[in-house]
């Protein structure tokens, strides 16, 4: 073999060699970078899904807090409607001259929604505290409260003119209070 045609050959080689070489190293680059995409992808479809399950967690969780909120706000009227009720009948009764010392079928009927309203009002309260904001809840007492003590004034014989009006005003007020409470607390969900 000449010299000429081994150099020739082994420039052919080197070219060769070199261009396999640059193309292994290539093709070994473009594998890194197939597999670091393909991490890559997985690794943004994991945040995208762990983003879109805190999302759908935080809808459902707002969701049941709205329900809560207009139960407890359908209760409230409920419970504001018997104590109105309840006084109306026992101040119809109190002006009608003897008809406190009658029996009175409708008085069962009247006690019986108020005592189911408040019922239906304590369990919505209850309910409302698991999700409710506290000052809510505080206000939810409070409506509580000044409807007891409009319902109380049946207890007493000596009530001052104008009184069971006061009350209910007073609880009334305190039902407008819960009900923009109930709302702030919604908005802030």
């Amino acid at each position: 073999m000449e010299p000429t045609l081994a150099a020739l050959l082994g420039v052919v080689a080197g070219l060769i060699g070199g261009f396999l070489t640059a193309f292994a190293t290539q093709k070994g680059k473009n594998k890194a970078m197939a597999q670091d995409i393909a991490e890559l992808t997985r690794v943004a479809k994991d945040i995208e899904a762990k983003i879109s399950n805190e999302m759908w967690i935080g809808q459902r969780n707002w969701q049941a807090k709205r329900d809560v909120a207009y139960e407890l706000a359908r209760e409230t009227a409920t419970f504001q409607e018997s104590v109105v009720g309840l006084l109306a009948f026992w101040n119809a009764m109190k002006s009608t001259p003897g008809m406190m010392a009658i029996p009175n079928p409708d008085a069962r009927a009247v006690l019986d929604r108020h005592k189911n309203a408040t019922g239906t009002f304590w369990r919505a309260k209850l309910v409302g505290a698991l999700l409710l904001d506290q000052q809510v809840i505080t206000q939810v007492e409070e409506v509580e409260r000044k409807g007891r003590m409009a319902a109380a004034l049946m207890e007493s014989s000596d009530v001052p003119p104008g009184e069971d009006a006061k009350r209910i005003l007073a609880m009334n007020d305190a039902i407008l209070r819960l009900l923009g409470l109930l709302r702030e607390d919604l908005l802030r969900a």
